[in-house]
């Protein structure tokens, strides 16, 4: 007689099919071989394989999950914050009647923990391995049917390190932050024809600019994006300095074709 297939244990894998990670496409039991290369369980994203046999049903099976999380049956630590939390709660709580691994047998689920805090039941779930959300979603919801909440706790083997920004980024951040409020500066000394460094009436651009805030020529480039803005607001100076040049000019021109 041959076993049921739900001894396979993933949902993913029970209706047969995998993928090929080849090409991504999904490919079922009775089709597979071993030209169709390396598969996947599209549920789980692990590595599987498939099996011919006479006793069972062909079926597919996971070879590796990938992660590197500990999927032994209770690590130190799991069993260490199962233990503190349970000491901490009886003691709090002590008519809690707090027990670990009690089984309720009518929702057919085991929390790590389970009591009553002021007569209000409370479920625990100390969770030590990779679970899909909604896993944790189904076994929540099934708490709520007989009236529990469920408190879930992820164990970490590592502590989260806030990613802060090295102080010299900071510092090259503020320097650029300054030396282009200086270039907007120098701009607008430009603009009203009231210039420092360089000689009166001098042409708006990128060069004159940069000569006028005292730096070297070429300064300002198009390829740094943090310049974007004062490089537009330099070229549009720029135009309305030529425009009443350019005007005298036409004006010239036309007076010569009338001679």
């Amino acid at each position: 007689m041959k076993n049921n297939q739900k001894d396979i244990g993933c949902n993913g894998l029970l209706e047969g099919y995998a993928r090929k990670q080849s090409d991504n496409t999904s490919i079922n039991i009775k089709e597979v071989s071993k030209e169709d290369g390396e598969l996947y369980c599209a549920e789980y994203l692990s590595k599987v394989n498939f099996r011919r046999c006479t006793d069972k049903i062909d079926h597919l099976y996971h070879v590796a999950r990938q992660s590197n999380m500990d999927f032994t049956p209770e690590s130190k630590l799991h069993l260490a914050c199962k233990n503190e939390l349970l000491s901490a709660l009886q003691s709090i709580y002590p008519e809690g009647n707090w027990e670990e691994e009690r089984h309720i047998s009518n929702i057919n689920s085991t929390p790590n923990l389970s009591g009553r805090i002021n007569n209000k039941p409370l479920a625990i779930e100390i969770q030590k391995s990779s679970i899909k959300p909604s896993d944790i979603i189904k076994r929540t919801e099934k708490y709520a049917s007989i009236g529990v909440p469920v408190l879930w706790i992820v164990l970490l083997y590592e502590p989260l390190v806030q990613k802060t920004i090295k102080y010299e980024n900071v510092h090259k951040s503020s320097r650029i932050a300054k030396m282009t409020q200086e270039y907007f500066e120098t701009l607008n000394r430009l603009v009203s024809n009231e210039p420092i460094n360089i000689p009166i009436g001098s042409k708006i651009n990128k060069d004159a600019v940069v000569l006028e805030a005292g730096r070297k020529r070429g300064s300002i480039k198009k390829s740094r994006k943090v310049f974007t803005e004062l490089i537009e607001a330099i070229e549009k100076a720029g135009k309305h300095q030529n425009a009443p040049q350019k005007e005298v000019e036409q004006k010239l021109s036309k007076l010569r074709a009338d001679k």
